[in-house]
């Protein structure tokens, strides 16, 4: 991702992912209260729900291959297995 950035396909993927989860946030009450802290934290607005699309579709594939480059870095990785490993000890 910060050599290269995301494809086209994997920026639209991931703004129809966004846009398409923000409901599923809302289906509880904790959701409902989570996301309003979170408006309200940010200054983001009351109407911030109606405006997540639009908001996401300016977002260009230059700015987000930035961003990566910006807090990507390989050699602070961290390798980890969740689950049962197989290979030798």
């Amino acid at each position: 991702m910060a050599a290269e950035g995301p494809t086209d396909r994997e920026l639209a993927e991931s703004r129809q992912f966004l846009v398409g989860s923000l409901p599923r946030r809302l289906e509880t009450n904790a959701g409902i209260a989570n996301f309003l802290q979170m408006v309200e934290f940010f200054d983001l607005g009351m109407d911030y729900d109606v405006r997540v699309p639009e908001l996401l579709g300016r977002v260009t594939r230059d700015e987000v291959h930035a961003a990566a480059r910006a807090v990507l870095d390989p050699s602070r990785a961290a390798v980890v297995v969740a689950g049962p490993y197989i290979g030798t000890p």
